[in-house]
Order: C-alpha cells, then sequence, then structure tokens
C-alpha cells in the first residue's frame, strides 16, 4: 500500500516545517515540500495532516503518568481519552495502589487501556491493595501505615 501524509507538521526530532511524507508498506520513502511528490498511475491513499504533528519513526511513544495518592481517581486520564485523538494505549497510569485506583483501572483496561500496577513497601494510610496480602480476587479494606 502507498500512502502519501499531506501537510502535517513534521518534528524529527527538530521542527522541520510543514511537508509531505510518502509511505510505502510500512517504510518512509520521500519527506519533501508540499506538493512536490507526484504519484500517477497507482492508488494512493492519502491522509491530511493539516494541523497536526508528526513525528516520523516514533514506534510506541507512550507517556506513563504518576497518580500519587490517587485523589482524582483516573478521572484526568477517562476525560483525555474521551475528548481527545490520544489513542488510550499511550497513556499509562502508573502506581496504582488503592482500591478506588484498582477500580478505575479496571474500567480504563475494558476500554483498552494498559496500567503499571507498582508496589511500595510502605503504601499510604488508607484502604490499598497489596500483593503481600495473598488475596488477589479480593480488595482488602482497611490496612494502615505503620508507625
Amino acid at each position: 500500500m502507498i500512502t502519501l501524509v499531506l501537510q502535517g507538521e513534521i518534528y524529527s526530532p527538530d521542527p522541520l516545517g510543514i511537508k509531505d511524507i510518502l509511505i510505502a508498506g510500512e517504510k518512509i520513502i520521500a519527506l519533501e515540500e508540499h506538493g512536490h511528490i507526484n504519484i500517477q498511475g497507482i492508488d494512493v491513499q492519502r491522509i491530511d495532516a493539516t494541523g497536526k504533528k508528526i513525528i516520523p519513526g516514533i514506534i510506541d511513544a507512550h507517556v506513563h503518568l504518576h497518580l500519587g495518592h490517587g485523589e482524582q481517581r483516573l478521572d484526568y486520564l477517562f476525560r483525555l481519552a474521551k475528548e481527545t485523538e490520544i489513542p488510550i494505549t499511550q497513556i499509562i497510569p502508573t502506581h496504582v495502589n488503592s482500591k478506588h485506583l484498582l477500580e478505575d483501572a479496571v474500567q480504563f483496561t475494558m476500554m483498552g487501556g494498559y496500567i503499571d500496577l507498582t508496589a511500595n513497601e510502605e503504601p499510604p494510610t488508607g484502604n490499598y491493595y497489596s500483593p503481600s496480602d495473598k488475596r488477589g480476587d479480593e480488595i482488602l479494606p482497611g490496612k494502615e501505615r505503620p508507625n
């Protein structure tokens, strides 16, 4: 398949300006000023990237978001997934270490996302789940931080 991506703002990693990208299969074969790539006689998929930023060659770029103590739960991530075009697989919440965060994380994964379960030696005060409780089939409430 031949694809022509038109008028994207290219970063590689420095800004290169507005360019067209010609892709054959999975390989970039040309990066030119807009309008300088002429393809005739074959079927070409055209993608209008006007107003979009493109970073050629980046594979599986994603962000790990540390949730702190999780007061907002995953509310911001749910909004981000719902209100933007960012694929849910590119946002990975980390430090899912409370009952409420784990409940949200299960919902997040059911939407197609991934999570990073991080174990701490000293979990925050309040409800949390710990692998050391050896009861992975339920969330255990009421563990308090030792003094």
